[in-house]
């Protein structure tokens, strides 16, 4: 093969990939840019599911909640927080279960706050959150204290079946 042509060839190459690192990097630059406590979560049909985590620049939850509360209200949403843990079977099927037609009526007209139990650990306590099992949900009020009336004891609601959960979960948002 022809040296120009192998010469010609290796520059094209160190040149597409230089641009693919610029690229993957500016790209990573841009994910750095969303806040420690925010998770983007899929997108949902009347309703608005946000993850929010907690990370060495962010342990107050009740700040949290307050700053997710402020969200929901400038989109006409209640805010609730569902509390849950990444090993917790039932918790895992609720979510699985949020793209469910009926599941998507329940939560119509909501802003729910995902926070992991274990993740947040006994920073839960400072909101004086009522809850003793998981999944469970709480209304989030103006200044991000939790509302004392949860709906919590899955084992009462089924939460691994839409057509039990949902109808549940709909007198509870709409009840407060």
């Amino acid at each position: 093969m022809n040296k120009n042509l192998l010469r010609s060839l290796l520059v094209f190459l160190l040149f597409a990939g230089a641009v693919s690192c610029s690229e993957n990097g500016a790209k990573q630059a841009e994910n750095t840019d969303k806040p420690a406590t925010e998770t983007t979560a899929p997108a949902y049909d009347g309703f608005v599911l946000n993850i929010i985590s907690s990370t060495p620049q962010n342990k107050d939850i009740t700040a949290a909640l307050k700053a997710e509360a402020a969200k929901a209200k400038a989109k006409g949403m209640k805010p609730f927080v569902f509390f849950h843990a990444s090993w917790c079977g039932p918790c895992k099927q609720l979510i699985k279960n949020l793209k469910n037609p009926l599941m998507t009526g329940a939560f119509k007209g909501n802003y729910i706050v995902e926070v992991d139990t274990d993740e947040w650990g006994e920073e839960i306590q400072r909101v004086k959150c009522p809850v003793n099992s998981i999944p469970a949900f709480c209304r989030v009020e103006d200044d991000g204290s939790i509302n004392s009336q949860s709906l919590t004891d899955a084992s009462q609601w089924d939460v691994t079946n839409p057509e039990t959960a949902a109808p549940v979960l709909k007198a509870y948002f709409a009840g407060h």
